[in-house]
C-alpha cells in the first residue's frame, strides 16, 4: 500500500508534512493502537491536502502542518520559507474534519491566494 505522503509529496512539491502526533481518544481504545495511528495519519494528510487544494500552490519551499486539538478539530498552519529562522506560518486555519479527512468547516474560510496546484490549469 503506497501512503497518501509518497503520492502527495511529488505532486505538490512538499518538501516535508507534519503530522502531530495522534491525542489518544477513550472511545477508540478497543481498535490497535497502530492502526489507529496509520488511521489518523492518513486523515491529516487529506485534511493537509484539503488545505493546500482550496489555499493554491505557495510555491517551492512550503510546509503543511496540521495538528488535532480534541475530537474532529484540528490546526492548519501553512508554513513558508527553507531558511531555519526566515520560516513564518503564512495562513493558519482551525477546522473540523470528520472520520474520513473530509472538511466540514473552517475558521477563517480558505480563500484562493495562489495559482492551481500542481500548475495544471
Amino acid at each position: 500500500m503506497v501512503s497518501l505522503e509518497a503520492v502527495l509529496k511529488p505532486l505538490y512539491g512538499i518538501k516535508e508534512i507534519w503530522m502531530a502526533a495522534n491525542v489518544s481518544d477513550k472511545s477508540d481504545k478497543k481498535q490497535p493502537a497502530a492502526r489507529r495511528d496509520g488511521e489518523d495519519a492518513q486523515r491529516q494528510a487529506l485534511i493537509g491536502h484539503y488545505v493546500l487544494h482550496a489555499l493554491g500552490e505557495p510555491g517551492a519551499g512550503h510546509r503543511i502542518q496540521v495538528r488535532p486539538l480534541w475530537d474532529d478539530h484540528f490546526r492548519v498552519n501553512v508554513v513558508v520559507g527553507t531558511e531555519v529562522g526566515a520560516a513564518s506560518i503564512a495562513h493558519s486555519y482551525f477546522l473540523r474534519a470528520d472520520g474520513d479527512g473530509k472538511v466540514l468547516d473552517c475558521t477563517p474560510r480558505i480563500i484562493r491566494a495562489y495559482g492551481v496546484p500542481g500548475g495544471a490549469r
